[in-house]
């Protein structure tokens, strides 16, 4: 009887890319390196575990090592679904959404004339003594002289 399975790890030499050593028998991008030692099995320049990440954080990846990109906007090695500034301007993807800029335009910069790092768009107004409502102080004085006029008046 002929031995099908030469180093025993349950595939049969046929469909095992390395019939000789139990540890390996695939190798998805060819490149002579099996896929378990390999960390990037379908040779497309991302790591195996960065492309886990990006596809079950809702990005574009591939958790079965076909040659499918992920995402990068900017090109910094982190795919978009875990990036947290996809346009790598300064402003996180979060910030530049709610103050209604394009997180995915390195030219798209939320302003902050204060410098304080909140966009102006939802930085608080600086408080003004031309005109709006009195403010807390105002109607405590107000207040105090209407009650001294009434004490007054008795």
């Amino acid at each position: 009887i002929t031995d099908t399975d030469d180093d025993n790890d349950g595939r049969t030499d046929d469909i095992d890319a390395f019939s000789m050593d139990p540890n390996e028998w695939q190798d998805t991008d060819g490149d002579g390196l099996g896929n378990n030692a390999d960390e990037d099995d379908d040779g497309d320049g991302w790591l195996d575990a960065t492309e886990v990440a990006c596809f079950y954080a809702g990005g574009i990846g591939d958790p079965n090592n076909v040659a499918v990109m992920p995402i990068d906007y900017d090109g910094d090695d982190l795919c978009d679904a875990v990036d947290p500034d996809d346009d790598n301007d300064g402003w996180s993807d979060a910030d530049e959404e709610s103050c209604l800029t394009d997180p995915q335009s390195p030219s798209s910069i939320p302003s902050d004339t204060d410098g304080n790092g909140i966009c102006d768009y939802l930085d608080s107004p600086v408080p003004s003594d031309k005109g709006g409502l009195p403010g807390f102080g105002l109607v405590a004085v107000l207040s105090a002289l209407a009650l001294a006029a009434v004490a007054r008046r008795d």
